[in-house]
């Protein structure tokens, strides 16, 4: 089974209607409510930076051979100068913990299983370093280190840690650029378009069904730079 966080969110959405027909999809939300036609996509709300919640949510699970997607994230911009310690914490909150304690819960069904995918979602844009957006990059250059050391200490389980690092796409945070910004990022990509879910979904397929992929960062950018 499948396991989205941020299930809410543009690309979670977006990842739930797509992998329906692969595998059963269990998704995580925090404040924005969703709904979805197939009742197949069984939908929780849960704050992923609250352990107890965390630790509720899978006590109170059926779950087996997971995948779980890391898709929750924020990015609150802002130059570093003038940037609230409350936008701080709530960044890595979402961004590192919440990533930490749900990964944390799930590893003890996959060690049982002897099976498990954690795929981590960051962004180029992030880690490139980006004006107003210290923060948000932080947090995902964070999240590569945090992967590659789950890759090495639970890889003999059979349980791999990889990293998508996305770039601009056609849905998520890029639906609230403006559209002159948005020519501007497309000119700076090579294939000349933002990128569509369906790259996001092979690649996960990709890591699901691989077991010698471990500990790698996948950039899904159409050649951004």
């Amino acid at each position: 089974m499948i396991l989205i966080t941020g299930i809410s969110g543009g690309i979670g959405r977006e990842l739930a209607q797509k992998l329906i027909d692969y595998d059963d999809i269990h998704g995580v939300y925090k404040s924005n409510k969703v709904e979805f036609e197939n009742n197949n996509i069984i939908v929780d709300q849960l704050d992923i930076s609250d352990e107890e919640s965390v630790i509720k949510y899978f006590d109170g699970k059926e779950l087996n051979k997971i995948t779980i997607i890391h898709a929750a994230t924020v990015s609150i911009d802002g130059l570093i100068a003038g940037y609230s310690k409350d936008d701080w914490e709530k960044t890595i909150d979402i961004n590192i913990t919440g990533d930490y304690l749900m990964t944390k819960y799930a590893l003890p069904t996959m060690i049982n299983d002897k099976w498990g995918r954690v795929i981590h979602l960051s962004s180029v844009v992030g880690k490139a370093g980006t004006k107003g957006a210290v923060a948000y990059g932080m947090s995902k250059n964070a999240i590569s280190g945090f992967s590659k050391g789950l890759s090495q200490e639970y890889g003999r389980f059979n349980i791999t840690s990889n990293v998508l690092n996305l770039g601009y796409m056609e849905f998520g945070l890029s639906e609230n650029l403006d559209e002159e910004f948005k020519a501007n990022i497309i000119k700076r990509i090579p294939v000349n378009k933002l990128g569509s879910i369906d790259n996001i979904v092979n690649a996960i397929k990709f890591i699901i069904e691989s077991d010698y992929v471990n500990g790698a960062e996948i950039n899904i950018d159409g050649g951004f730079r």
